[in-house]
């Protein structure tokens, strides 16, 4: 099943979607670190390119969590690519300061004279993690906005979406709809 999820995710490129309909501590920290893993073990990063450009993954999952994916990425021996900064463990909260500052941007739109939040072009990482995807569920928060600036930036990364209780809300499936109907946040549902 790994080995499928794998193929389809980074070598098929097939855009789909799990549900995991249990409790938490299912092992979704433990599957990112494994993807990962098999990632590398599989070349990504013998790429030029990748090889020298930090945030090759990126994972965002809320504060209380961070330490604990570093420890499970350590437990597959990614610690040192977690210290070169070519893994990115970060909090939600931390898009908001100069984390995200760094792959995010505003930019006012012309027409509408709203800000919009645009992701930095020269970040295009193999693969970003979403942990506690349901978080995304309020279109006007500044961290849904950034989760969708980040998958519209990065047209070419596999997104992954992880939640063990995608449906806390009745409006929490407009996230999950909208990730499984495009691999980019942002389509209009109705």
């Amino acid at each position: 099943l790994f080995r499928r999820m794998y193929d389809d995710l980074f070598v098929n490129q097939i855009t789909g979607a799990a549900l995991q309909d249990g409790e938490t501590g299912s092992g979704k920290t433990f599957v990112a670190a494994a993807l990962i893993a098999e990632d590398i073990k599989r070349g990504a990063l013998d790429d030029p390119i990748r090889k020298y450009v930090p945030f090759q993954y990126i994972v965002f999952t809320p504060k209380n969590v961070v330490e604990q994916y570093k420890r499970v990425l350590d437990s597959f021996g990614l610690s040192k690519l977690v210290a070169t900064q070519k893994i990115l463990v970060t909090s939600y909260s931390q898009l908001s300061t100069t984390v995200g500052d760094m792959l995010i941007s505003e930019r006012e739109d012309l027409i509408t004279e709203q800000i919009q939040l645009v992701w930095n072009p020269v970040i295009q990482p193999r693969c970003i993690f979403f942990d506690e995807s349901q978080k995304l569920n309020n279109w006007d928060t500044y961290q849904t906005k950034c989760a969708r600036a980040a998958c519209d930036g990065t047209p070419n990364t596999v997104h992954v979406f992880f939640s063990a209780t995608p449906f806390e809300k009745v409006n929490d499936a407009r996230t999950l709809v909208e990730a499984i109907n495009r691999p980019v946040l942002g389509l209009t549902v109705d």
